[in-house]
């Protein structure tokens, strides 16, 4: 049995704003070294776990979420934002206990009605979580209580703006395997058009690929053997060089165009920007050296291992032998910036074309071999996504047109060559269709009984021709003598959908009423004019209503699977808790229809 690590109590639940208030208490203790773990600030797969063991049974998130999704973490930090919009915490209490509160806390609590003893005494938090459809908490009651042994694990939390500029951490859209057998990654880099992807090893020598369909376009070796780094393609051409490592002065240049190597000049630093107006030296050296220009954080001992321009150089993203990220002014060499990781260092960096994203790698903790690839927004430095690989991190790079993240790793298996992962930029932005929220079921709201509803219909015999002409030319003298513009009140009689209008009555003509009637499949109903009309718990199978009249009408509880409705006016139509999955209702005129409870899985043009 474990033992719970929290306690939860729901404070509030307000379903029109899609928001539950919860208080989590800390409930475990080491209390002789006075240890214990504070309620995550706000991680979203945290608060996940909790509404989905809440709602396990008895709630639609239970219905959407299998129990091997939920228990695994990578899964839950990939997937709490189809479910979690927000989390803000509003209090936090005793955190840390005084010394008087360590006297009295246990290393065990227990939820017994509801409650925790000592719970004034606890470590505990408030917080306020916004789902992203009411039917996530609609399993939650104030004054709910239970033990948890949910933890943090670190979820994605972007927010929308952020989807579409972010890198996808756990697909790549290809794997590249430059060098066969046990081959390290030396080094890698774009073109300055974003068109060639140079990787290199000091061995196997130098591979140049395509980015358009990352077919290879160069292989070669260099006729004498290096010590290969500093890749870096010449200013305005397309020619990749490298250095010696032990002789700098020593650089090899390969012509991308004539596929053969060329003498070049001399590539100065170990980067530049992209117009070569600032170059930097660093890694031999303590800071940051911008040839021709300022050095940079050369008081603080620090050694610098990976640097970013953005493109309109102006800022220097640096790292180095430090928990912590520099953000200098290349002209003046001045601080302007600071992130703070939350790793021990630093290893590899990338920025984004426009500075708004920062990618970092750096080990979990002093323990862990493998490196954990973050993503932060520089406006506010907050982390929107993470992902560890299985493997070593040891080289991040942006493409310069902004499309893709490139990813060097290296140990990913014993003996494995090294791999390239090409991310692509953007996540999806909607939910795989096996964690959209279920169909709404409000017949139970109303005391229906669905299966009578659709009994009734079909025992009611189909709507013959000439049947469906009488009612519409009576219902056309209808409302050509003032009948319709009032409103509908559906009442529940017998479990059975009563629909009662008030409104103006034309003095020829009647009102049509097709309630509880059935349409053979696909019938012809395009144009038809039914305008105020009561057409309750109809059931027709792809019938056509192209362009037909259906204003303020009230089609509630009705099955019209597939009905093809695109270009009819169905302004202030009632379509509660009726069924249009797969509906088309492409140019239809929706201003004021009522779709609460209604199907509409696979609708078009909504």
């Amino acid at each position: 049995m474990s033992t719970d690590l929290y306690g939860v109590r729901v404070l509030d639940v307000d379903r029109d704003r899609r928001e539950v208030r919860l208080r989590v208490f800390v409930v475990y203790y080491e209390a002789a070294v006075q240890g214990y773990c504070a309620p995550p600030e706000r991680d979203w797969s945290f608060f996940l776990g909790l509404l989905w063991e809440s709602g396990r049974w008895d709630g639609p998130i239970g219905k959407v979420i299998e129990v091997d999704q939920i228990l695994d973490d990578d899964w839950a930090a990939a997937n709490a934002r189809w479910f979690i919009e927000d989390v803000e915490q509003t209090a936090r209490r005793n955190d840390p206990p005084s010394p008087e509160d360590w006297e009295h806390i246990k290393d065990f609590y227990y939820e017994r009605d509801g409650r925790w003893a000592n719970e004034h005494r606890l470590v505990q938090a408030d917080f306020t979580v916004r789902v992203t459809d009411a039917c996530w908490i609609q399993h939650l009651s104030p004054g709910n209580a239970w033990g948890t042994t949910w933890y943090e694990r670190y979820a994605d939390q972007p927010c929308a703006e952020d989807v579409p500029h972010i890198p996808d951490l756990r697909n790549p859209s290809t794997i590249l395997k430059p060098f066969e057998g046990e081959s390290d990654l030396e080094d890698l880099a774009f073109s300055d058009d974003g068109r060639f992807l140079a990787v290199l090893n000091d061995i196997q020598g130098l591979v140049v690929y395509n980015t358009a369909d990352w077919s290879e376009r160069v292989r070669a070796r260099p006729e004498s053997r290096v010590s290969a780094t500093r890749l870096m393609w010449a200013l305005g051409r397309r020619v990749v060089t490298f250095k010696d490592f032990r002789d700098e002065s020593r650089q090899f240049a390969f012509d991308v165009d004539t596929g053969s190597w060329v003498d070049a000049p001399l590539e100065r630093g170990r980067t530049r920007s992209s117009s070569g107006r600032h170059r930097a030296e660093y890694g031999i050296a303590v800071g940051v050296e911008f040839l021709d220009g300022p050095k940079a954080l050369d008081s603080d001992e620090l050694m610098i291992e990976a640097a970013a321009f953005t493109s309109d150089e102006s800022r220097l993203f640096v790292a180095g032998m430090s928990p912590d990220v520099f953000v200098l002014d290349p002209s003046t060499g001045e601080v302007l910036d600071s992130f703070a990781d939350t790793g021990e260092r630093v290893w590899e960096l990338a920025v984004s074309p426009d500075g708004a994203y920062l990618v970092t790698s750096a080990p979990t903790s002093s323990h862990e071999a493998e490196l954990e690839i973050r993503v932060r927004r520089t406006r506010d430095q907050q982390i929107v996504a993470r992902h560890r690989l299985n493997g070593y991190v040891s080289g991040l790079q942006w493409s310069p047109d902004g499309r893709r993240l490139v990813v060097m790793v290296t140990g990913a298996a014993l003996g494995a060559p090294g791999e390239i992962h090409v991310l692509p930029i953007g996540l999806p932005a909607d939910p795989p269709g096996d964690l959209r929220p279920p169909p709404r079921d409000t017949s139970a709201d109303h005391g229906l009984d669905p299966d009578l509803i659709l009994g009734m219909a079909l025992a009611s015999g189909s709507v013959t021709v000439d049947e469906l002409n009488g009612i519409v030319a009576g219902h056309g003298r209808w409302l050509a003598s003032g009948g319709g513009g009032g409103s509908w009140q559906v009442l529940t009689v017998g479990a059975l959908p009563l629909a009662v209008y008030r409104g103006p009555s034309g003095t020829d003509g009647e009102q049509a009423e097709l309630r509880n009637r059935r349409f053979e499949t696909g019938t012809d109903l395009r144009g038809l004019n039914l305008a105020c009309a009561d057409l309750t718990a109809l059931v027709g199978e792809s019938i056509d209503l192209r362009g037909a009249d259906l204003r303020d009408a009230t089609v509630t509880d009705s099955q019209l699977r597939g009905a093809r409705l695109s270009g009819a006016d169905l302004r202030g139509t009632d379509f509660s808790r009726a069924d249009l999955s797969g509906a088309d209702l492409t140019g239809a005129k929706l201003a004021g229809t009522d779709f609460q409870g209604t199907d509409l899985t696979d609708a078009k043009g909504i």
